[in-house]
């Protein structure tokens, strides 16, 4: 499955590691942080954003497709669910495929 999601993704690499530190980020998870919060960086995650999660404060707006990812991975965090608009903005954003990944990305 990691090399699945490594080498063959719909999901850009910016994506990716913007899910890897946001799941890092609510579970407390230092490994994880530590691991993908540089890559983060080098994909072009903003500095600001990076660095408003590490220090659990409000965290900027972003670009419209790197907001989807942050509303839904916040939001099965602490609801276990997605709303339904945030799921289809999702789904419109990313497709099924994109979803699933993102999802499995979180686990």
């Amino acid at each position: 499955m990691v090399t699945y999601l490594r080498d063959e993704s719909s999901l850009s690499k910016k994506i990716q590691e913007l899910v890897m530190i946001l799941t890092a980020r609510a579970m407390d998870c230092q490994y994880i942080w530590h691991a993908h919060g540089a890559r983060a960086r080098q994909q072009g995650i903003r500095e600001a954003f990076v660095d408003a999660l590490r220090d659990h404060k409000p965290l900027p707006a972003l670009p419209a497709d790197e907001q989807i990812v942050v509303t839904y991975v916040q939001e099965l965090f602490t609801t276990h669910k997605t709303s339904p608009a945030t799921f289809q903005a999702a789904l419109t954003q990313f497709g099924a495929r994109g979803v699933t990944e993102l999802t499995t990305l979180i686990g």
